[in-house]
This record gives C-alpha cells, structure tokens and sequence, in this order.
C-alpha cells in the first residue's frame, strides 16, 4: 500500500447535522480549525473464570457497553442552516423539544430530544479520496458552549447516540 504525503487537515472537512423532518432541515459547520472526537460506545467484554479465579476460554460479547460520543471543538468559516437564525443560536436548535428557537424535527424516535444524524466530511486531498464519517440519531448533551473570539466562532458540545460504532 502506498504511503500519502499530503494529508487531510479540519479545514478539509465539513459537520453536517440533518435532522428527520419531511424536507429535511440541515446545520453545516464549515471547520477553520479544532478537533472532533468520536468514540465508540462498543461491547462489554465478558470472560469466565474458574474457582481458582483463571479465565476460561475465549472472551464473549457482554452487550453494548456505552453510548457512542462526538466531542467537537471547531473554530467555523461559516454555519449554513437554511435559516435566519443567528450563528450563535446554532446549538440552541438541538435542545430538548420544545425549547429551539428553530427546532428541528426528530430523526429518531425520541419525544423529548431532538436526534439528528451526525456527518463529517472529508474533502480527497492529494491520493487520499473523500471520506464520511456518520452517526445516526444523535442527542446533544447538555453543556455545550458558543464562544465569540478574535479568531471567529468557536462551537463546542458531546453528541451521543445509542450506535455501538460509527
């Protein structure tokens, strides 16, 4: 396998929320700079001991250990929702129904909070293609923050989503 030397920055990517409404409304964060995490909820790893405590055989899957999570820290170019509401109202949208100042319809089956699908983008840069990564029908944790600097618009919060891996 070749090895590429150019490589694929934030400034390469694009967040895009949609959410389950018949004309879907759709949130896009142009990244300038920052970071996005996703970790996977994953199984539970489940092993059998002996009575002397060793473990027998090979490991079992235990269920679905945890909730999938994306930690985003962007500073955006630019919020396009389609809307007029103000950039700095972006997160306030994806708060418990009933509370968005432009709510967005569910994508899941949540009647308390708004499940949007979570989509970062990879623009192909050099021989590296373009690339999505996706997370259905995720929830905005509580706690999220919209800072006004210098530099722009800095844009923080957890998504989570009931999916075992992205």
């Amino acid at each position: 396998m070749a090895e590429s030397n150019v490589f694929r920055v934030p400034k390469d990517s694009t967040i895009t929320l949609t959410d389950g409404s018949g004309s879907p409304k759709v949130v896009t964060l142009r990244i300038h700079s920052g970071t996005v995490a996703i970790v996977a909820g994953g199984v539970a790893i489940v092993r059998a001991k002996d009575t002397n405590g060793r473990f027998l055989g090979p490991p079992r899957d235990g269920g679905q250990a945890g909730a999938t999570t994306v930690q985003i820290e962007v500073l955006v170019y630019e919020i396009d929702d389609g809307t007029d509401i103000a950039q700095a109202d972006v997160f306030r949208q994806f708060a418990p129904a009933g509370s968005a100042a432009a709510g967005m319809a569910t994508a899941g089956s949540s009647p308390d909070f708004t499940e949007l699908d979570f989509k970062m983008a990879l623009a192909a840069a050099g021989t590296n293609p373009a690339q999505e990564i996706s997370v259905p029908r995720c929830v905005l944790q509580p706690g999220y923050t919209v800072t006004m600097s210098p530099e722009g618009l800095k844009v923080a919060g957890t998504f989570e989503s009931a999916e075992v891996e992205p």
